[in-house]
């Protein structure tokens, strides 16, 4: 037992994204975790997997604090669906974040660079794992991350009613009044510039995101994007494209 639990939000409106996201993941981490778990807004049966059912009606942060508080670990991987993964996941740099954070006091560690706002500061002679200092723009963001879990319920009811949107703005105050010591995961040899405001990532690669405002997100991954809607013979004009 390595006291960690993988956690994917959905919603039944995007089946069409989250079986890819689940096949891909199976495919693509070979990590072992402790539990998985589907945070959806329905009662539902995937393979591997146990659903914690949220309140539908209920705001973005109401609901994750529905269902994240019902997990017994004290570690999470936290992801949505349509972050896919497109490759496999480097289980070396996994292991030594996953180590990390639970014999650190380390908050939280997002599994992508996402902001250039400040000097790069390698954790602890790390080749990949750098610190956040609190002057960045984004210390909090809904991105693939490693949570401690009481730290992350402890920014959500810090930040009742809120929306995905509202919940990145206001997250980041949270955090850094209260001095969270957050890291993210890079390789200046590996990860390349992707879009115009992150990186790829060779600890977890994947599609950030693969739907955006209700979209197929075509210009940033044209080719990742191309090969998963053709391998999962999805029609991309169904929900359009960007």
């Amino acid at each position: 037992m390595n006291n960690l639990s993988l956690a994917i939000y959905s919603h039944s409106s995007y089946y069409d994204c989250l079986a890819p996201c689940l096949d891909r993941f199976k495919r693509y981490c070979k990590y072992e975790f402790d539990h998985k778990f589907l945070l959806l807004d329905q009662e539902d049966s995937f393979e591997g997997y146990d659903v914690l059912k949220y309140t539908d009606a209920a705001c973005y942060t109401a609901r994750l604090v529905e269902t994240v508080s019902q997990i017994p670990t004290d570690y999470l991987l936290f992801l949505h669906e349509d972050m896919i993964l497109y490759e496999g996941v480097s289980k070396t740099y996994m292991n030594l974040a996953v180590e990390a954070i639970m014999e650190d006091d380390i908050d939280c560690i997002k599994l992508i660079k996402c902001d250039d706002n400040f000097l790069e500061a390698p954790y602890k002679n790390s080749r990949f794992l750098k610190t956040i200092p609190t002057t960045a723009n984004l210390l909090f963001a809904v991105q693939p991350t490693l949570w401690n879990k009481e730290s992350y319920i402890n920014v959500l009811k810090a930040n009742p009613d809120k929306n995905i949107w509202q919940l990145e703005g206001s997250g980041q105050g949270y955090a850094k009044e209260n001095g969270y010591n957050c890291l993210y995961t890079y390789d200046q040899f590996l990860d390349k510039k992707r879009g115009k405001y992150h990186y790829d990532s060779c600890v977890f690669p994947y599609i950030a995101t693969a739907i955006v405002k209700g979209k197929w997100n075509i210009t940033d991954y044209p080719k990742e994007m191309r090969e998963m809607l053709e391998e999962y013979e999805i029609d991309p004009n169904v929900r359009g494209i960007r």
